[in-house]
């Protein structure tokens, strides 16, 4: 017997002894299950995505619910422009409410921070008394002598009116710096108009919030006045920006 013939007959033998690998749910089936897992993953993606947005979407508005009034007392403060005062030429009375802004005016003058206080006019009201009389009246109780302020005799009929009607007066009195003095809610229209028409003229401006008399700023949905005024000034500010 040749070596080749020897070497077909060993090998032979051996193949006779090994037994076929059939895949019956072994190792060939565990290594399949993992890849259809991770695919029925990926069908399964989207909704679960979107059923985790919808329930932080359900928290947030849960927590905005409970949280409305800390927002609504956010969105005020965030609103309102009160600036530090500064030395200026004069103190601005703009014409509107005849309590706050008035007393406010007379704090300022007490307190050193403009020689003088001015008072814009708004049309006669009929049989009312006009509003300029009795801010004087509440800056005279507050001890500003009468020879401290004026009266501007331009009547005005809007915030933007009467940023001009100072203006002029301060260009014919070589004024530069200006306190302006209003409601809070009124102040950033006021500052806005104030700036628009005065920055060209060189003219500095301060705006000041006079402290509300009949409402606090962190509740001010609880007062029919300041609930009517917020929304009212928003929406007159972005008229402002569009007209002016």
């Amino acid at each position: 017997m040749s070596t080749e013939e020897a070497s077909d007959i060993s090998a032979e033998i051996i193949g006779a002894g090994k037994r076929p690998y059939r895949r019956r749910g072994g190792i060939g089936e565990k290594r399949d299950r993992p890849r259809r897992r991770r695919e029925s993953g990926r069908r399964r993606g989207p909704l679960f995505w979107v059923g985790c947005s919808g329930g932080v979407l359900f928290v947030a508005l849960m927590l905005l619910a409970l949280n409305l009034k800390s927002l609504a007392a956010w969105a005020a403060h965030a609103w309102i422009v009160d600036e530090l005062p500064q030395p200026a030429d004069a103190i601005v009375v703009l014409a509107g409410s005849i309590d706050s802004r008035p007393q406010a005016a007379a704090d300022l003058y007490q307190a050193g921070y403009a020689p003088r206080i001015i008072i814009t006019v708004t049309p006669s009201g009929g049989f009312m008394t006009p509003g300029e009389d009795i801010a004087t009246h509440v800056i005279l109780n507050r001890g500003v002598p009468k020879e401290a302020f004026e009266i501007l005799t331009t009547p005005v009929r809007s915030t933007y009116d009467e940023a001009v009607s100072v203006a002029a007066w301060a260009r014919e009195h070589g004024a530069t710096r200006l306190l302006v003095v209003t409601d809070p809610f009124h102040t950033r229209r006021a500052r806005w108009a104030f700036k628009r028409v005065c920055t060209p003229y060189g003219i500095e401006v301060t705006t000041v919030a006079a402290p509300p008399l009949d409402y606090s700023i962190d509740r001010w949905w609880e007062n029919e006045f300041s609930l009517v005024e917020f929304p009212n000034d928003v929406m007159k500010y972005i008229l402002y920006r569009f007209k002016y």
